[in-house]
């Protein structure tokens, strides 16, 4: 049996992180002006999936960040070879994210940039 070797390239990594930022500005804006013109308690649905946006956010940044310093960097390829377990990780939050999107999408809630 091959041993599979899991890796995170740079370009890959600053996408990620590009696009956390990104989503990030654009759920603050939208939840600032949710808080203005919803009360959360008479709509828990959406003020709850965009609060647990924010946290699966907020978790994929911080499992990037252990990657790029507790992973080895290999510069040839300018990847850091990440172990199976977290790279199992990038791929639960990845879905995660979409999942989330998507049920906010259920609620007439669109985090896109128009």
């Amino acid at each position: 049996m091959e041993k599979v070797v899991y890796a995170l390239h740079k370009k890959e990594y600053k996408e990620y992180l590009n696009r956390i930022h990104r989503e990030r500005e654009c759920a603050f804006d939208y939840f600032f002006t949710f808080l203005k013109e919803k009360d959360p308690r008479e709509h828990l649905s959406p003020f709850s999936y965009l609060s647990e946006y924010f946290s699966i956010l907020y978790h994929f940044e911080n499992l990037l960040e252990n990657i790029v310093l507790g992973s080895d960097w290999e510069e040839t390829y300018e990847r850091w070879i990440v172990d199976e377990s977290m790279a199992l990780k990038v791929v639960v939050h990845v879905h995660s994210l979409h999942t989330c999107r998507q049920e906010l999408l259920h609620h007439n809630i669109s985090l896109s940039i128009h």
